[in-house]
């Protein structure tokens, strides 16, 4: 279940709050993520135990995580860049702009000098809502 601080973070950042269905996944997927980031994966400190992370299921649960949560943003990108052409929301429209919004409008832009990737703009979505 999403809490009200979940929520507030993705409406602020994604443009919507994600309740049922898709939401419990995300949420799960979203706690997932984390557990993953503090896991101590062996290998990395003994490179010839490395083969421990694939037996006990680490890189296949980072690998499930991981592509969840890029098919996930990548929806949420493609929703936001549907809106934008069909003239429903606009930068300056504080009340239906929010962080994806934002970081389009800097990627169609070029605002800060250097083209933006769509991998980088998953990131740093990721990086806001987590």
């Amino acid at each position: 279940m999403i809490y009200k601080k979940e929520e507030s973070v993705c409406r602020v950042a994604l443009g919507r709050r994600y309740r049922e269905g898709k939401g419990n996944k995300f949420q799960e997927v979203l706690s997932e993520f984390w557990e993953l980031l503090g896991t101590v994966c062996i290998g990395d400190y003994i490179p010839w135990l490395d083969w421990l992370g694939k037996v006990n299921g680490l890189y296949s649960r980072a690998e499930k995580c991981a592509k969840y949560l890029d098919e996930f943003l990548e929806e949420v990108i493609e929703e936001h860049i549907s809106r934008r052409s069909d003239g429903d929301v606009s930068v300056d429209n504080e009340e239906q702009g929010d962080f994806v919004d934002v970081l389009l409008s800097v990627q169609k832009t070029n605002a800060i000098g250097f083209p933006i990737e769509r991998t980088s703009i998953k990131a740093l979505i990721l990086k806001q809502i987590s």
